[in-house]
């Protein structure tokens, strides 16, 4: 992967603030450490140039369309690559100045058609943890922070600007995934509740029929009920916050530092409690949950509340307690039916998934036929993504059932 020179300039006088550099050389990197993207592809460059008389390297992420026609197209009608660029271009770049310390990673160029360039937060020292691996308590802590960092530069924003996050940027009002008006992976989600089922038979018939019909009615329709909330504030919602977008750093004796998160391709428009909720059922198990949930719902809200009041926001005026409970109880059904569709597509092991991205009949197939001896396969093959996925559908069975 290579640049043009015109982009490199751009990239390195958004980087130095100045004209006055040496570009010496543009290099590709390795890529073995990049995660699969399935809403773009990825590739690292590092840029070398003379600034001050000294020879510097500008280490960069480069995400651009998929190469495969099929996904190439999808992402294309989706609207994600393009959502990402739209929220650099007119709101994140921004976030910088009410966010200093790497919350989200700085955006040197981004253009609709071709190209996000973000920093390479691994010569910061970030890097991501194994994704069949729950987080513990100080990770969830860590990711909190930010999240609450994330938000409380929407709600400043807001205030500065007199206006709503998506009037300033409106594409973040429909969904990318769940969106009416996007059929094909509106029948992705529907193929992907026909697995759902299919495992259900095989691993959980211990449930009634009646509780298993109620909880897939609700599954069925659940793309109709993630929306903005009527009752409670909004703010630019990450909406996609699994361990693939979320870097930690840690210090030279494996101290925990730092949280980031990473990818805004499907960022919309929701109350808070729908990115908190979506990270606590996709990054931790229930045992986790089941001891600590109130004391990281706590430390979420305290964070907020701090971050609001370096800029002299009063967290009350935005929300009270007692709101952001009700917040969340409105926004727990949601998740709850979410997290298991969720799952069983971002945790594929990526030796199964890979084999089927590179074939655009495989890829289209899966996407749109049936995945379900695909996802069987990988439950065979890799315990920790059974165990994940069967643990969530577990909370989703019982969740119904107890309401």
């Amino acid at each position: 992967m290579c640049l043009p020179r015109e982009d490199i300039n751009h990239i390195l006088s958004d980087h130095l603030k100045s004209n006055n550099y040496e570009f010496i050389s543009c290099e590709s990197l390795n890529t073995e450490d990049v995660s699969i993207g399935f809403l773009s592809s990825q590739g690292k460059i590092c840029i070398k140039f003379r600034f001050e008389g000294k020879i510097q390297k500008l280490h960069i992420f480069i995400k651009t369309l998929p190469q495969s026609l099929y996904h190439r197209q999808k992402i294309i009608f989706s609207g994600g690559f393009h959502r990402e660029v739209e929220l650099y271009n007119k709101l994140l770049n921004n976030f910088h100045e009410l966010i200093v310390d790497n919350t989200i990673p700085k955006c040197y160029l981004a253009r609709s058609d071709d190209i996000v360039v973000l920093e390479d937060l691994t010569f910061k020292g970030f890097k991501n943890k194994n994704v069949f691996e729950p987080l513990d308590l100080l990770h969830c802590k860590k990711t909190l922070e930010t999240i609450a960092k994330f938000h409380a530069a929407s709600f400043i924003m807001e205030k500065t600007a007199a206006c709503k996050i998506d009037e300033l940027v409106p594409v973040i009002k429909k969904e990318v995934v769940m969106s009416k008006d996007n059929k094909t992976y509106k029948r992705a989600f529907k193929i992907g509740t026909k697995t759902l089922k299919k495992i259900t038979e095989i691993y959980l018939a211990h449930y009634p029929i009646d509780l298993i019909n109620k909880a897939f009615q609700y599954m069925e329709s659940v793309g109709d009920k993630m929306k903005s909330s009527e009752l409670y504030p909004n703010v630019l919602s990450h909406s996609d916050l699994w361990l693939n977008n979320i870097m930690f750093r840690y210090d030279d004796n494996g101290k925990l530092m730092k949280a980031c998160i990473l990818d805004f391709q499907i960022a919309t428009y929701k109350a808070p409690s729908f990115d908190i909720q979506l990270f606590l059922h996709t990054c931790t198990d229930r045992e986790l949950r089941d001891r600590h949930y109130y004391l990281l719902l706590r430390h979420y809200f305290h964070s907020l509340g701090v971050e609001l009041s370096f800029s002299d926001v009063s967290i009350n005026d935005i929300m009270t307690w007692n709101d952001f409970e009700n917040m969340l109880k409105e926004t727990l059904p949601v998740i709850i039916t979410l997290s298991p569709l969720f799952l069983h597509f971002v945790l594929m092991p990526p030796d199964i998934m890979k084999g089927i991205m590179k074939d655009d009949d495989k890829f289209k197939y899966y996407m749109e036929e049936d995945r379900t001896d695909s996802i069987l396969l990988a439950m065979q093959e890799n315990e920790h993504y059974k165990q994940r996925l069967l643990q969530a559908m577990t909370e989703f069975f019982n969740f119904f059932n107890s309401n």
